[in-house]
């Protein structure tokens, strides 16, 4: 189960890019980049990391999965890692922190896109 969601800095760009085509109010974009964050992040949770009409794909890098959340319009890319621990957790002995991390692009990536996207982080 899904414990944390981890969003990259170029995920946050990209949606944030992706919304200001559609918006001119300021206050607006911010409203709505966070619904669609929240909206995002809930359904990563309920499907466990796997949306319905996600596919999933094995690289070098470990395997990732891609979700074309809006058609032909954005695209994200997820890849599930246990955190490491830090040392009070280690400490108190607490179990690693399953987590996805959230990579976005605007178009459906490439493969060398995928494994530099899967490597860097």
């Amino acid at each position: 189960m899904i414990q944390k969601i981890i969003w990259t800095r170029r995920a946050l760009r990209e949606v944030t890019l992706w919304i200001a085509a559609f918006t001119r109010d300021e206050i607006e974009l911010r409203a709505f980049r966070e619904a669609t964050l929240v909206e995002i992040e809930r359904v990563l949770i309920e499907f466990d990391g796997h949306p319905p009409t996600s596919n999933t794909l094995a690289t070098r890098a470990g395997q990732a999965t891609i979700w074309e959340y809006v058609g032909n319009g954005f695209w994200l890319v997820f890849q599930r890692r246990l955190l490491k621990r830090s040392l009070w957790q280690r400490i108190i002995n607490s179990k690693p922190t399953d987590a996805i991390i959230v990579t976005g692009m605007r178009r459906p990536p490439t493969s060398q896109e995928l494994e530099a996207l899967l490597e860097s982080e």
